[in-house]
């Protein structure tokens, strides 16, 4: 019968230093950190919630999941963005107003004469046929207005001419209408400045 030999000390060495060294790889792999990583060796799956530094991952493998979105900040262009859908929405706002505020000022009232004094209704606003008087050539009279006459501005239609015209609210100012009125408009001719009638009439408008 054969004997099972007995190990030498040096077998028995051998053995036990490599249950040593397995341990010792146990060890040392429950013991890895964060900062024994190679840079760009992990994906962001492998990786414990915030166990390791942003150098040590590797580029685009990190998902929503693996961030924790309270540490982060606003990135200046977001910051920027937010000025700027504030600024547009005043900028809209102001432009629609200075719109609004330059169509809404209508002259209190506006008209187009023709020469006999007759009022070219769908060319006027707050002055019609009841409102003109034309006691001679060349002389207007407005009266019964609803509307204040601080200001009169008159002209002599394109379509006619040269002529000049000559406007007043003012009652002691007035030519040829009575002290009753509310405006005065004179169209004469320039050449021999003399009262004139114009056949294509004229506009006035009065603040």
């Amino acid at each position: 019968m054969h004997r099972i030999p007995r190990p030498s000390p040096a077998m028995i060495v051998a053995v036990l230093a490599l249950f040593v060294a397995l341990g010792g790889t146990v060890y040392a792999a429950s013991s890895i950190s964060g900062k024994t990583i190679k840079k760009n060796s992990l994906p962001g799956n492998r990786i414990k919630q915030k166990t390791v530094t942003g150098n040590r991952l590797k580029n685009d493998t990190i998902t929503g999941t693996q961030v924790n979105e309270a540490t982060l900040g606003k990135v200046p262009s977001a910051a920027t963005a937010d000025s700027a859908a504030t600024a547009n929405s005043a900028t809209t706002a102001v432009t629609a107003e200075t719109a609004k505020t330059a169509l809404s000022p209508v002259p209190p009232a506006y008209a187009h004469i023709f020469p006999d004094g007759s009022v070219d209704g769908p060319n006027s606003h707050n002055i019609g046929n009841g409102n003109v008087t034309h006691p001679e050539e060349g002389v207007y009279c407005l009266t019964g207005l609803n509307v204040p006459t601080h200001v009169i501005l008159a002209e002599i239609d394109s379509g006619d001419g040269p002529g000049v015209t000559e406007a007043s609210v003012i009652t002691s100012n007035f030519i040829d209408c009575p002290p009753g009125a509310d405006a005065e408009i004179v169209t004469y001719n320039p050449t021999n400045v003399e009262f004139n009638d114009y056949g294509a009439g004229f506009y006035v408008v009065i603040y």
